[in-house]
């Protein structure tokens, strides 16, 4: 929405910058295929949320495989969004020719990637219409299973979630607040990052992995 190169700049300036890692959020307005070929030697990460509809997940997996991402980020906490008010009051729409490029190819499926707002915000009613919600920690062996890719925790800020993520067989973590969007009074990432490293730790010499 503020350049419009979108993230295939990004993709290129992390090229650029010695093949900086980066993770492309599966709501970008750029497929992944473009993405690839802006950065194909970078380490990619394929930020999801899971559909409502299983073939859609499973092919875009398929699709993200074949342009070169090493691994899936599934964010662990946004199965509701935050109360994002100014949102609501302005009932937010993408600009009419941007759209969820990553999701275009299945309109014909049911789902709506222009992200346009009706009586709230228009990723709020996205999030409630397409958006799997109805998911725990055990899907992240269903992920991995069907991916074939690694799979990391995006949103884990405690302790208790590093266990939970550890022992449902997750691959890495991502220390993250979401930007603290999801919540106001959400503490800073860094004031997190010790305890998730010492659980990970004690978590490894249990199990002795």
């Amino acid at each position: 929405m503020a350049n419009s190169e979108g993230e295939c700049a990004t993709a290129r300036a992390c090229e650029k910058m010695h093949n900086t890692p980066v993770v492309m959020s599966s709501w970008a307005t750029t497929a992944n295929e473009e993405f690839g070929q802006n950065a194909p030697n970078t380490t990619k990460v394929f930020q999801i949320y899971l559909s409502k509809i299983p073939e859609v997940n499973f092919d875009i997996w398929n699709r993200v495989k074949k342009s070169g991402f090493s691994a899936l980020a599934m964010t662990t906490d946004t199965q509701l969004l935050g109360k994002r008010l100014n949102d609501t009051r302005t009932k937010f729409s993408l600009p009419y020719h941007l759209n969820m490029a990553n999701f275009a190819k299945y309109m014909e499926q049911g789902q709506q990637t222009a992200v346009k707002g009706g009586k709230e915000s228009g990723l709020a009613e996205f999030v409630k219409n397409s958006k799997d919600n109805e998911i725990d920690w055990s899907i992240v062996k269903y992920v991995k299973k069907h991916a074939q890719l690694p799979v990391y925790a995006k949103g884990v800020m405690c302790a208790e979630d590093t266990r939970l993520a550890l022992e449902a067989g997750i691959d890495g973590i991502y220390v993250s607040n979401h930007g603290a969007r999801q919540l106001d009074t959400t503490p800073a990432t860094i004031e997190i990052l010790k305890e998730v490293v010492e659980e990970t730790k004690r978590y490894a010499a249990e199990t002795g992995t």
